[in-house]
């Protein structure tokens, strides 16, 4: 009975990481497209910095900042400001 309870929780600790990874790729890749389709001619490194933001509210925040922005400029300010507060928290 312990083996099934240890199995069981472990299972389903393995199906929530793997749902999160599932939901920060969807997120990372509707970003990209977001900034490719409002910024045809935004460099490519740009992709670089959009993948080190992993956390799940400043990609979504990301997202609107691409609607928002006045420009790609703009778009790119809040990107490292989203970047370096990965590094922080």
């Amino acid at each position: 009975m312990m083996a099934s309870s240890f199995a069981s929780y472990v299972l389903a600790d393995k199906t929530a990481e793997i749902e999160a990874r599932a939901r920060l790729g969807v997120l990372q890749q509707t970003l990209e497209e977001a900034v490719m389709a409002r910024f045809p001619n935004a460099p490519l490194i740009i992709l670089r910095d959009m993948r080190r933001v992993i956390a799940e509210d400043r990609l979504r925040s990301l997202i609107i900042a691409v609607i928002q922005a006045a420009d790609l400029d703009a778009f790119e300010q809040r990107l490292l400001d989203a970047v370096a507060a990965e590094g922080q928290g």
